[in-house]
């Protein structure tokens, strides 16, 4: 399969996923299902962005973990 994504997408995909593991790091997480809704909502509050370029963000992130959710 060809990737499709331009190449500021997938640095935007690589920034969030730097954030998701530091943040699982600093939470002593190692696993996803370690990750809650009330953990996704406490990262959220972490990004220093305005709320339209939290929701784009938000809209990024939630394919992630109905991936990880679908695939248990």
């Amino acid at each position: 399969m060809q990737e499709t994504a331009a190449f500021a997408t997938h640095k935007k995909y690589r920034m969030l996923m730097a954030r998701l593991n530091r943040f699982s790091e600093d939470r002593g997480y190692v696993m996803i299902d370690h990750w809650e809704p009330l953990d996704v909502r406490q990262f959220r509050s972490t990004w220093p962005v305005s709320p339209q370029t939290a929701v784009r963000r938000m809209a990024m992130l939630k394919p992630f973990f109905e991936y990880c959710v679908s695939n248990k």
